[in-house]
């Protein structure tokens, strides 16, 4: 019988996704409605107990729909929680771009205009890119996800809701993305 592989390198906290036993990856569920002060209570009891060697975030969206969170202040959470990370052994922590989001073609739960979110959605990514860089050098990255910002790719890629992404075409776009970052990371350590 072949031995159980170690699934606690890598560690991907913010967003639901599932990986099959041959991987090397160890991705804990996400959390669904999440907000930067709860995934970083949460995130580094993940840290504490899987020790990864690098660390994706998806991060940033739900706290985006408060009008009560001022831009700034988010950013400024988000690098102090990779500097967290780092200062508990994480070699590498990847910071993935907020996507848009759409009008919603039916009324849903999620009643935000999505031209003020967007607006916001933009100068965050700005604040975290021009913080954090597009490569490890300083053992942070922030990653922008290709093909999810034209009108046409947004049509394509949400649900009717206009904030979740389908599984035909959005979440396939949305993994193949994450993949690249998580290589990414892996080939930097």
């Amino acid at each position: 019988m072949e031995p159980k592989r170690d699934r606690t390198k890598e560690s991907k906290l913010g967003i639901p996704f599932e990986l099959s036993d041959e991987s090397d990856i160890m991705i804990p569920p996400g959390y669904s409605g999440c907000t930067i002060d709860r995934l970083s209570q949460r995130g580094i009891r993940e840290v504490d107990k899987f020790k990864p060697a690098l660390v994706c975030l998806q991060i940033g969206s739900n706290d985006l729909c408060s009008i009560d969170v001022e831009v700034h202040d988010l950013v400024d959470k988000i690098v102090d929680f990779t500097e967290m990370l780092r200062g508990r052994g994480v070699r590498r922590v990847c910071v993935y771009q907020i996507l848009h989001r759409k009008p919603p073609t039916k009324p849903g739960r999620f009643a935000v205009d999505s031209e003020w979110f967007n607006s916001r959605v933009d100068l965050v990514n700005r604040l975290l890119d021009e913080r954090l860089g597009r490569d490890f050098l300083s053992g942070v990255r922030f990653w922008r996800h290709a093909g999810f910002w034209s009108p046409e790719n947004k049509a394509m890629v949400f649900c009717e809701d206009g904030v979740h992404l389908n599984e035909t075409q959005g979440y396939p776009k949305y993994y193949n993305s994450v993949r690249a970052s998580v290589v990414s990371g892996l080939n930097s350590l």
